[in-house]
């Protein structure tokens, strides 16, 4: 729905299974769609990176889903 935050997860390294498995990737970054304050020229949001980097895809999902709970503001107004 649309009161729902937006995450993005992304690595520098290529989509690799083995290595994901095995964990030899780079760092895995997150960020969020912040809808606090929509402009025509970023599609009404901007991205957020955190300053925190996860080596895990787990990780990385907790520390969205905390990232999402501290900022209730990054909503989209109704």
């Amino acid at each position: 729905p649309e009161e729902h935050i937006a995450a993005n997860i992304s690595c520098e390294d290529d989509y690799i299974p083995a290595n994901v498995r095995e964990g030899r990737h780079k760092e895995l970054t997150v960020q969020l769609a912040d809808w606090s304050n929509p402009t025509p020229e970023t599609g009404g949001f901007v991205w957020r990176r955190l300053k925190t980097s996860c080596k895990t895809l787990e990780d990385a999902k907790k520390l969205a889903r905390m990232a999402i709970e501290a900022h209730p503001s990054f909503r989209p107004q109704k």
